[in-house]
């Protein structure tokens, strides 16, 4: 499952090994994150909107740390997320996609496009609070990492980002690990 608030978390990219990268700051990225989440329309984040969204970038990291903590959102938490909701008026919408209908949070007018483009991404993370399976939503155990990702496994036994990656440096350190300890 794809979330917007989601891949707006892991902007702030960790190469595993301890290295970030800060992709809010590259102009590639973020063309492709608009154009990825049909946010095309709000133009490219000026300075201010960058700063903003990486405010936002942070405190949904936190949010999702507490949830894959198997904690709950505090309260704090969701008044600051209620903040930027309320700063881009906005309707709702219901279109006609491909898959069916879907209700689309449209701007009301009024209000400049980073509000509503950071409203966007809050409208993401409301949804999922409220809609979605907490338990899913998962960080990578590879502490180098710290990828966000919802845990599609029957089991909900997914520990990393993915297997390939994280899961195969972890699984060669624990073989390295043994073999140094063998006699």
């Amino acid at each position: 499952m794809d979330l917007l608030f989601v891949d707006l978390v892991n902007s702030e990219w960790y190469d595993g090994h301890g290295n970030r990268e800060d992709r809010l700051l590259d102009q590639r990225w973020q063309a492709e994150f608009r154009a990825r989440w049909g946010l095309g329309r709000y133009g490219p984040p000026d300075r201010r909107t960058v700063a903003e969204l990486a405010a936002l970038r942070a405190l949904l990291r936190d949010l999702t740390e507490q949830l894959a903590g198997d904690g709950q959102p505090t309260p704090q938490q969701l008044a600051s997320l209620n903040a930027v909701l309320a700063r881009a008026p906005a309707r709702l919408e219901l279109r006609d996609t491909k898959d069916g209908y879907a209700v689309a949070l449209v701007p009301a007018g009024g209000g400049h496009p980073r509000e509503h483009l950071l409203a966007e991404v809050a409208r993401s993370a409301a949804g999922f609070l409220a809609d979605g399976d907490l338990g899913r939503l998962k960080v990578c155990d590879n502490q180098g990492c710290r990828w966000a990702f919802y845990d599609e496994s029957r089991n909900r036994s997914r520990r990393w980002c993915q297997s390939t990656a994280c899961g195969n440096r972890f699984k060669v350190r624990r073989f390295r690990e043994r073999q140094r300890r063998r006699p």
